[in-house]
C-alpha cells in the first residue's frame, strides 16, 4: 500500500512538472512571437501567469476533492467495520455473562435441593454472583452495575431464601464496576445470611434486615443492619463469627476498605471502600 501511494504521488508530480515546463517554454515563445513591443509582452506575460495560477488552482481543487472524498469513504467504511466488530464482541460478552448467570443459578438450585439449609450461606453467595452477571448483560456498558438494582436484587434473593424475614433495600447515585460488584454482592449475602439465621428480635416481632449502598465523600458505604438483639446476641445464638467475619474482612482488604461492626437498634455491619478503584 505504501509503495502504491508513493508511486502514485511520483506520477502526479512528474506529470505536473512536465506539463508546467512545456507550458512555460511554449507559451514564452508564443508570446514573444505575438507581442509587438515590450509593453504588450509584459501584459501578455501577466495574463499568462494569472491563467496558469487559475488553471492550476482548478486542477488542484478537483483533485483534492476527489482524494478527500475517497479518504472519507474509506474512513466511513473502516468505522462501520469497527462498529460491527464491537457490536459482535458486545453480543458475545452479553451471551457469556448470560450463560455464567444461568450456570450459577443452576448451581444454587442444586445446592438448595441437595444441601437444604446447611448450604444456605454458600447458595446465597452463588446467587449473588449470578445476580451481578445478570445485571451486567442487561446493562448498557457491560462493565458497570447500578447499586440500587444490585441492592434490590439481593433483597429479593434473600427474601426468597429466608422465609419469614423481611429484607429492605436502598441504594443508587453512582455506578459500581464489575470487578468490585461481585465481592460486594458476596459481602452483602454473607452479612444478610448471618443476620437472617442468627438475629432475633427482643420482643418477638418479625425480623427486618436492611441493606443499603450509597456513595459519600469519595467512598462507597455498604451497610447491612437488622432490628435484632445485636452482635452479642448473635454470637450467643451461634453466629458464624469465625469464617463469615474472616470472609468479610478479606473482601474489605481486597477492595482497599474496612469493615465496621456496631450495635445500633440491632446489629450493623458496614463496608466502606474508595469510590474509585485503586490502580
Amino acid at each position: 500500500m505504501k509503495t502504491k501511494i508513493r508511486n502514485s504521488a511520483a506520477i502526479i508530480a512528474a506529470t505536473y512538472a512536465i506539463a508546467a515546463t512545456a507550458w512555460i517554454v511554449l507559451s514564452d515563445r508564443l508570446l514573444s512571437f505575438l507581442a509587438g513591443n515590450v509593453v504588450s509582452l509584459a501584459w501578455l506575460q501577466t495574463l499568462k501567469g494569472t491563467g496558469f495560477v487559475v488553471a492550476t488552482a482548478v486542477i488542484l481543487f478537483f483533485h483534492s476533492k476527489s482524494l478527500m472524498t475517497e479518504l472519507v469513504r474509506a474512513q466511513v467504511a473502516r468505522e462501520a467495520e469497527t462498529l460491527a466488530s464491537l457490536r459482535e464482541k458486545e453480543a458475545l460478552l452479553r451471551e457469556i455473562a448470560h450463560r455464567v448467570k444461568n450456570n450459577l443459578q443452576l448451581i444454587a438450585s442444586i445446592m438448595s435441593l441437595q444441601g437444604g439449609d446447611s448450604c444456605s450461606p454458600v447458595r446465597d453467595k452463588v446467587a449473588a454472583m449470578a445476580l451481578v452477571h445478570e445485571l451486567l448483560y442487561s446493562s448498557d456498558s457491560l462493565s458497570r452495575v447500578d447499586p440500587g438494582e444490585l441492592a434490590d436484587g439481593l433483597a429479593v434473593i434473600m427474601r426468597e431464601n429466608h422465609g419469614g424475614v423481611e429484607f429492605q433495600s436502598a441504594g443508587g447515585g453512582f455506578s459500581l464496576d464489575a470487578e468490585r460488584a461481585v465481592p460486594v454482592g458476596i459481602f452483602v449475602a454473607e452479612a444478610c445470611d448471618n443476620a437472617a439465621r442468627h438475629a432475633k428480635t427482643t420482643d418477638g416481632s418479625p425480623l427486618c434486615v436492611r441493606l443499603s449502598m450509597h456513595a459519600e465523600d469519595g467512598r462507597i458505604q455498604v451497610t447491612v443492619s437488622d432490628n435484632g438483639h445485636g452482635l452479642a446476641g448473635q454470637a450467643s445464638a451461634g453466629s458464624a463469627t469465625g469464617v463469615g467475619m474472616a470472609l468479610m474482612d478479606a473482601i474489605a482488604d481486597q477492595l482497599g476498605g474496612r469493615v465496621d461492626r456496631t450495635d445500633s437498634g440491632g446489629a450493623v455491619v458496614s463496608l466502606s471502600f474508595p469510590l474509585s478503584p485503586s490502580v
